[in-house]
C-alpha cells in the first residue's frame, strides 16, 4: 500500500479528458474574439504545458506527453513573437515536436531538457524574469497519511525547483533544489518483494542522491548540466516502476 501511495503521489495519472480540456483552454487563452494570445500569455501557458510533459515523462508514460507536446510544437507557432524571441522559440518547437513523435522515454527526456534550454536561453537574452526561490516544505506538509508522503514531498519539491533552476535560468534555484534532492529520503520504510526489491530500490536512490550531488556543483549559471536533469526523469521513472511492481 505505501508503495502505491508514493507512485500516485510523486506521479499523478494524466485523464486524458481533462488534459484535452486544459490543452484547449489554453488555445483561447488572451484571446478577444478571433485574436491569437498575446506572446507572454502565451508562453506562460508554453510553461504549464512544459509541466504536463515533465509529469508524464517522471511517470514513464510517454503516450502521455504526445498531447501535451503536440500542442507546444504546433499551436500559434505562426504567431508574431518579438523578433529577439523567435530563435528560441523554435528551438522549443523543435524540441516539443520530437517529443511529440512518440520517441522512447530518454531520447524524450532529452528533448524535454532541450525545451527548458530554449526556454532559459531566451529569458537571459531578452532580460527574462526573475525568478524567486521558495522555502521548501515542512515535514508535516504531507499530512497524516504516513512517511512515505513526506519522501514525496522532498524529492518531489527538489525535483521541481531544480526545473525552474533550469528554465529560468536561476543557478540558485538550481543548487537549491539540487542540494535538496542529494540527501532526500527516497525509500520507503517498507517495500513489498522482500531483499531483491529493496537492493534495486536503493541502488535508484542512490543514484538519484549521486544526481543531486553532482548538480549542485554548478558553478555558474550558464554551466547548469541539462543532461543531469534528463538523467533524474529516467532514473525516478525506474524507481517509480520498481516500486509499482513491488
Amino acid at each position: 500500500m505505501i508503495c502505491g501511495l508514493l507512485l500516485a503521489a510523486a506521479c499523478p495519472k494524466q485523464d486524458e479528458a481533462e488534459l484535452a480540456a486544459r490543452l484547449d483552454a489554453r488555445s483561447v487563452q488572451g484571446r478577444e474574439g478571433d485574436e491569437r494570445p498575446a506572446p507572454k500569455v502565451h508562453t506562460q501557458d508554453h510553461f504549464t504545458v512544459a509541466e504536463e510533459i515533465r509529469l508524464a515523462l517522471i511517470s514513464g508514460n510517454v503516450d502521455a506527453a504526445l498531447a501535451p507536446a503536440a500542442w507546444m510544437a504546433e499551436h500559434y507557432a505562426e504567431l508574431e513573437y518579438p523578433e529577439p524571441w523567435r530563435p528560441y522559440v523554435e528551438h522549443m518547437h523543435d524540441s516539443a515536436d520530437k517529443i511529440g513523435s512518440g520517441v522512447e522515454l530518454a531520447v524524450a527526456s532529452a528533448a524535454l531538457v532541450e525545451v527548458g534550454q530554449a526556454c532559459a536561453a531566451c529569458h537571459v537574452a531578452v532580460d527574462g524574469p526573475e525568478i524567486e526561490v521558495d522555502e521548501p516544505p515542512s515535514a508535516d506538509a504531507a499530512g497524516d497519511t504516513g512517511d512515505t508522503d513526506v519522501v514525496t514531498v522532498d524529492h518531489g519539491w527538489a525535483i521541481d525547483t531544480m526545473w525552474t533552476g533550469l528554465t529560468g535560468p536561476s543557478r540558485t534555484a538550481w543548487i537549491t533544489g539540487a542540494e535538496a534532492l542529494a540527501v532526500a529520503p527516497l525509500v520507503p520504510e517498507e517495500i513489498r518483494g522482500g531483499r531483491s526489491a529493496r537492493a534495486e530500490i536503493e541502488e535508484l536512490a542512490m543514484r538519484v542522491h549521486e544526481i543531486g550531488d553532482q548538480a549542485r556543483q554548478s558553478l555558474v549559471v550558464s554551466g547548469i548540466p541539462g543532461q543531469l536533469f534528463g538523467e533524474l526523469l529516467t532514473t525516478c521513472e525506474a524507481c517509480h516502476a520498481a516500486l509499482d511492481r513491488h
